[in-house]
């Protein structure tokens, strides 16, 4: 992709959805923060955890497009997880 075009895909993004997709990834990004203190000592969680910190325009990006078609789905294996 050339930089003329990713300037035209830039454009077609208001700036109400960038605002709300920066909200997005803050909040991510807290939660991540909060969730890397309760897993290191002393242990307040005790399971595998792998952050998702700096990965956050991943999600932000995607579930915005998604939105943007209504389009939802859920993988049965997500919607639950054991550890013991």
């Amino acid at each position: 992709m050339n930089e003329k075009e990713q300037n035209l895909l830039a454009s077609d993004i208001s700036t109400d959805i960038l605002r709300k997709m920066y909200v997005t990834m803050v909040k991510i990004r807290k939660f991540e923060e909060r969730v890397a203190e309760l897993v290191a000592p002393p242990k307040e969680i005790i399971t595998p955890c792998h952050l998702y910190i700096g990965e956050e325009a991943v999600a932000t990006g995607v579930c915005t497009a998604l939105k943007k078609r209504r389009l939802r789905f859920q993988h049965p294996s997500l919607s639950r997880s054991f550890y013991s």
